[in-house]
């Protein structure tokens, strides 16, 4: 969909930039993050958001963490490719598909 927005957690961006120091240099994924943030919201996470989550019965910390982050946004979906975090953590407020998923709803 045109009107759709991209929202991934701070913890993502570190991570993924820990992964990929291995192979860019640093020149490279500044300017990889900066165009990141044209079309990507990155949303922080905050100490009531940490306790929400490890107040849940999710057996792992960063599913909860990342589902907690997604419903205080109130986002309309979070998307996984984690089979297990789609049949553990769906709630009806908020709704756990695949990209796949997602794809076929935006192109309906």
């Amino acid at each position: 969909a045109d009107d759709a927005e991209a929202c991934v957690s701070e913890s993502v961006i570190t991570t993924i930039d820990y992964i990929l120091q291995k192979s860019l240099s640093r020149q490279k994924r500044m300017a990889a993050y900066s165009h990141l943030l044209d079309f990507v919201t990155i949303l922080p996470l905050s100490e009531s958001i940490f306790r929400k989550a490890i107040q849940t019965s999710h057996s792992d910390l960063e599913d909860a963490v990342l589902y907690q982050l997604a419903i205080d946004h109130e986002l309309d979906y979070f998307i996984t490719n984690d089979k297990a975090a789609l049949k553990k953590l769906a709630i009806p407020k908020m709704p756990v598909i695949s990209p796949k998923q997602y794809i076929d709803k935006t192109e309906m």
